[in-house]
């Protein structure tokens, strides 16, 4: 960390450098360049980049700053405009740092890592600005793409909610084993058992939900009876793939009923891929085209279901078993052995 350092009224040099020798000193970029001449802080960069700042703004936000100001001692010799602090960090870093101090959009982050280097940085200093920049870790572009660093980098900060949200996140995709990240030593061998532990149990309950169908509601539906209709008959209206499944159904309010031999099929693929994408299988893989097509198939020889079976089916999955799942999956908490330290 930076200390304080005397410094008198500034000036810029503009002599060239030479090898050996330091870059010239220059001034940074507005709005850091004292436009408006009112600025009572020079923050002076490893990089020989001077920062025109304001005492209010960074004792405000950082009781390390407010320190330093109450330690300053100003030379004797020189009438000074300045309080001048020399940093350790580069200007790429101060001006993020500053960026986030000033009123105005927040500055944009590129990377994980340098979302790790500035919020080292605001530990450091006790920046009040901190929150807003741990909402990076959150956003969908971020946390959908690097889960698994999300969910380790939250561990190394002591974000709860943010290793949640990546816990959660990881029920979209296959629990396989991982190329080795750098943040991985931020993790237990107990941390990766839990969130493991964890996508396993959403997966079994999700997947129960396709044998246990108290949630199903009895409304018409063509792949449903709910009471045992006349063999002959039944054989006449469907086509082979579409008998009644021998097993009677408890339904929802502990309705009895019969099912398509198809949908009994429908369901015991659905369990197969929800058990290991929980919520990788409810928002995309139930409703596409490749998962469904095999089902719909069995009812082409069906003058009965083939007509139907498309509308009722996509409507049923949208809006009864995704919402179903995504319930049962919100239901499980993840086990972390970390504390949140706001």
């Amino acid at each position: 960390m930076s200390s304080p350092s005397s410094h008198a009224d500034f000036s810029i040099s503009s002599a060239p450098s030479t090898p050996g020798q330091e870059p010239p000193i220059t001034l940074a970029d507005t709005p850091f360049d004292d436009a408006d001449g009112d600025a009572d802080t020079i923050l002076h960069s490893s990089d020989n980049v001077e920062f025109m700042v304001h005492k209010i703004m960074l004792s405000y936000s950082s009781p390390v700053f407010r320190s330093w100001y109450e330690e300053f001692e100003p030379s004797e010799e020189f009438n000074q405009r300045y309080d001048a602090f020399t940093m350790e960090e580069d200007s790429a870093t101060l001006t993020l740092l500053l960026r986030f101090i000033y009123p105005g959009s927040d500055p944009s982050i590129p990377c994980l890592s340098t979302f790790q280097h500035i919020m080292h940085l605001m530990r450091e200093y006790d920046l009040i600005q901190q929150t807003t920049l741990r909402k990076f870790l959150s956003t969908p572009e971020v946390i959908q793409t690097e889960l698994l660093r999300v969910f380790a980098i939250s561990f190394r900060f002591g974000f709860v909610e943010e290793a949640k949200l990546a816990a959660k996140q990881c029920l979209h995709t296959r629990f396989e084993p991982c190329p080795e990240i750098e943040e991985l030593r931020y993790l237990t061998a107990l941390d990766f058992h839990r969130l493991w532990a964890y996508h396993r149990q959403c997966g079994v309950e999700a997947a129960s939900l396709t044998h246990s169908l108290g949630w199903v509601p009895v409304q018409p539906r063509i792949w449903m009876e709910s009471t045992t209709p006349a063999t002959d008959l039944d054989s006449d209206r469907h086509g082979v793939n579409c008998q009644l499944h021998p097993l009677t159904w408890n339904v929802e309010n502990g309705a009895r009923c019969l099912l398509r031999g198809w949908f009994v099929d429908f369901l015991k693929d659905a369990g197969d891929v929800i058990r290991e994408r929980p919520l990788g299988a409810a928002a995309e893989v139930l409703s596409s085209p490749e998962f469904l097509d095999p089902t719909l198939k069995k009812t082409m020889d069906c003058n009965a279901c083939r007509p139907k079976a498309h509308l009722q089916l996509t409507s049923f999955i949208a809006h009864f078993f995704v919402k179903e799942i995504e319930e049962v999956v919100g239901a499980v908490n993840p086990v972390l052995s970390i504390e949140d330290d706001d």
